[in-house]
């Protein structure tokens, strides 16, 4: 393998993924957009190696898999109150109101499973970018 720089199509995969995703849940849920911290943060006046952005990535995916366990454990909650504690449903909900519960549990639980995808993504494009970092200085 030939060691040099990032090579920029996988930067540029990387990006893509996360435009994607960051776009349509976006839409899903109506967020507004807010500078990112990219944006914010000087590159210019910062000492930092390839590899140290990578690595901040990877912090970053650890911390959203833990916001993503406790996302899953809110809705977890959510079954149990809406069924009860012996599963006789409480509240006495319509066939309807079920089937809307389930809906959009549903919907919560496919956008986890899709963010779970892209960080998997992310992660094996990390590891790839790390381990080239490391070639070319090791």
């Amino acid at each position: 393998m030939k060691n040099g720089p990032v090579p920029e199509e996988l930067l540029e995969e990387l990006a893509m993924q996360e435009l994607k995703y960051s776009t349509r849940e976006k839409e899903k849920f109506n967020l507004g957009s807010s500078p990112s911290m990219a944006d914010q943060f000087d590159w210019e006046t910062q000492k930092l190696t390839e590899a140290d952005p990578i690595r901040e990535l990877i912090r970053s995916m650890a911390k959203e898999e833990a916001a993503i366990a406790h996302l899953i454990h809110a809705e977890a909650n959510q079954i149990k109150a809406f069924t009860g504690q012996s599963s006789h449903f409480p509240t006495s909900p319509t066939n309807e109101q079920i089937s809307d519960f389930q809906n959009a549990l549903a919907r919560v639980l496919e956008a986890l499973a899709e963010k779970q995808k892209l960080l998997i993504k992310t992660l094996e494009l990390s590891k790839r970018l790390l381990k080239q970092e490391g070639n070319k200085h090791g």
